[in-house]
């Protein structure tokens, strides 16, 4: 019979195994995450106007502050709710006030500035 010892580091391999897999993934992500805010396709991705801020975006000027924005800190007292209710009045004012508002002409191709001509 063979009286040899069995190599059993198959534990260490599995975690080593793992812990690479784990690192390749973050690298990967890191990269990925990387050229997806460098090439500026996370301004097209954006799930609503304002979410991410750039150099661009309004921060602290009067536009900003017209917005209706409940403050997400701080106590809820009647002054802050009254406050809020009245930037959003306003808001749905200006919106109510333009007729084609609600229409469908508002996604019309003349609207979006889409050119219907195909060029072959």
């Amino acid at each position: 019979m063979n009286d040899e010892p069995i190599d059993n580091n198959g534990g260490r391999r599995l975690a080593t195994l793992g812990i690479v897999s784990i690192l390749i993934a973050f690298i990967t992500s890191g990269i990925s995450l990387f050229l997806y805010t460098s090439s500026g396709d996370i301004y097209l991705d954006r799930s609503r106007p304002g979410f991410i801020f750039d150099d661009e975006s309004p921060k602290d000027t009067e536009e900003a502050k017209q917005t209706a924005i409940f403050p997400p800190d701080g106590p809820i007292t009647k002054e802050a709710i009254s406050d809020y209710l009245k930037k959003l009045d306003a808001l749905v004012k200006d919106i109510s006030s333009d007729p084609t508002a609600f229409s469908s002409d508002a996604l019309s191709d003349e609207a979006l500035n889409i050119d219907g001509s195909v060029d072959d």
